[in-house]
């Protein structure tokens, strides 16, 4: 299984359970498992199998020993051209991609025919620059007819530069760079964060204009600046899906103290005038919380 599946299917199994021992552990496991036509094994594998820690050798594909000279060649020139003063390149065909990473290496200087050239400023920032300058050699080994030239001033002692010339029909045929692997990308699907209300979902007015010491109008004309969706049941604005929600959970509910303790969890303590505006009423009995609720 996906670790990430894995993970959240067992741990919400587990938040159902007490779980304090290796049975109760396994019990668990043994429901998320036969659920998923999976054995507990694979599933505990499973689990955390995204780590680096979990992570093991599976096959190896070798290097030729002239791949291995490649590589070696191309790392070498990187960082030689570290330390130029100023690149130029050519190539045909078109890499706006390209032009835009050369061009960020530096201060440009104008176009000379086909040829583009930067200027760059002495840096302390070395392993920076080669960086980017990998990003731009290794996309100029993947175009037709390119030159790369740069005059380069190494060791930093040395007063003149020296010129570097490579290109693709001579020495640079003896560059490669070091093939990447594709990932496995796993997708999350990023849920929609619910907007925000100041007030929340459930607005009991004479409630909030108590709490904060000011009127109903003025509870009322903040709620409209902030341009919430709220249906109003007389004294009570709730958004769409909340009434739909407790319009719902009010048609099981038969007692005081059902409702009492519906009501507690959304979080709402005046709960009598949220039953009043969905039109219940209550016939009180004794002890208080089984009264009755009927709905007119």
């Amino acid at each position: 299984m996906p670790p990430l599946e894995a993970r959240r299917q067992v741990f919400t199994e587990a938040a159902k359970w007490v779980v304090i021992s290796k049975e109760d552990r396994l019990e668990v496991m043994s429901e998320v498992a036969s659920r998923n036509g999976v054995t507990v094994e694979e599933l505990d594998d499973s689990l955390y199998s995204d780590l680096e820690a979990e992570q093991y050798l599976v096959e190896f594909n070798a290097p030729t020993p002239n791949d291995l000279s490649f590589y070696y060649n191309y790392a070498h020139t990187v960082a030689l051209l570290a330390y130029s003063k100023r690149i130029e390149i050519s190539f045909k065909g078109e890499d706006r991609q390209l032009v835009n990473q050369f061009i960020g290496l530096g201060e440009e200087e104008p176009t000379r025919g086909s040829k583009m050239v930067v200027r760059l400023k002495s840096t302390n920032r070395l392993a920076r620059r080669a960086s980017r300058i990998d990003a731009v050699l290794s996309r100029l080994l993947g175009t037709e007819g390119w030159l790369l030239r740069a005059d380069i001033k190494y060791p930093a002692q040395y007063k003149t530069t020296c010129v570097f010339e490579i290109d693709s029909r001579g020495d640079g045929r003896l560059l490669k760079t070091e093939p990447v692997e594709e990932e496995l990308i796993i997708e999350i699907p990023i849920v929609a964060r619910k907007k925000w209300l100041k007030y929340g979902e459930i607005v009991v007015l004479d409630e909030v204009a108590e709490r904060l010491g000011v009127t109903n109008g003025k509870v009322l004309r903040e709620i409209k600046e902030e341009g919430g969706e709220y249906r109003k049941l007389g004294g009570v604005l709730l958004v769409p899906a909340k009434y739909d929600e407790i319009k719902e959970a009010l048609e099981s509910i038969e007692t005081l103290g059902e409702a009492r303790s519906y009501m507690k969890t959304l979080g709402v303590r005046d709960f009598m005038q949220v039953l009043e505006s969905f039109g219940y009423q209550v016939e009180w009995l004794k002890p208080r919380k089984s009264s009755r609720l009927y709905r007119f």
